[in-house]
């Protein structure tokens, strides 16, 4: 690479766009997981509840 390419391209922020969106995609990603992992563990919980008690009924 010559040496004003090497210039051009450490002062573009077009790749520092793209990094952005991947930390917000992943961050997203990563509590949505949090989310479902919580709600399924309360939903399952209290369906064995339920079911526990219509059988000893």
């Amino acid at each position: 690479m010559k040496r004003n390419e090497q210039s051009s391209f450490a002062r573009s922020e077009s790749g520092a766009v793209t990094v952005d969106w991947v930390i917000l995609t992943a961050v997203l990603c990563a509590l949505a997981v949090i989310i479902v992992t919580s709600v399924s563990d309360v939903s399952a919980s209290r369906a064995a509840d339920a079911v526990s008690i219509d059988v000893l009924k």
